[in-house]
């Protein structure tokens, strides 16, 4: 998958080298991302952002951010849930649940 690692990499004006060492991981394992031959897990995005002093969303291409931003409804549920306790939080996820299950026909009121 295309990612900006190495856009990123070289605005900061640091070697694969060096941004492996403030990764800890070797610049073979950079280069291998940069490429797209290695899967830039979650867990890479933030040891990279933290790297290049980036956010994790920013080592995605623009193209691909629309699907992993969240909409003003999205972050304020979630602002919301956060605020819970987690009893509530928990009674929540199960309503979720319950709503996403397909209704049968037989069950249809």
């Amino acid at each position: 998958m295309k990612n900006n690692i190495l856009k990123i990499r070289k605005e900061k004006c640091l070697s694969q080298k060096e941004l492996a060492e403030r990764a800890g991981t070797t610049y073979q394992q950079i280069g291998k991302l940069e490429k797209g031959e290695r899967k830039l897990s979650p867990e890479w995005q933030i040891r990279l952002a933290k790297a290049l002093d980036c956010k994790p969303i920013d080592l995605i291409p623009e193209e691909f951010q629309a699907s992993l931003t969240l909409t003003k409804r999205e972050e304020a549920l979630i602002d919301n849930f956060r605020h819970l306790t987690p009893e509530q939080q928990d009674a929540l996820c199960a309503l979720g649940v319950s709503m996403a299950q397909p209704v049968k026909k037989d069950e249809a009121v």
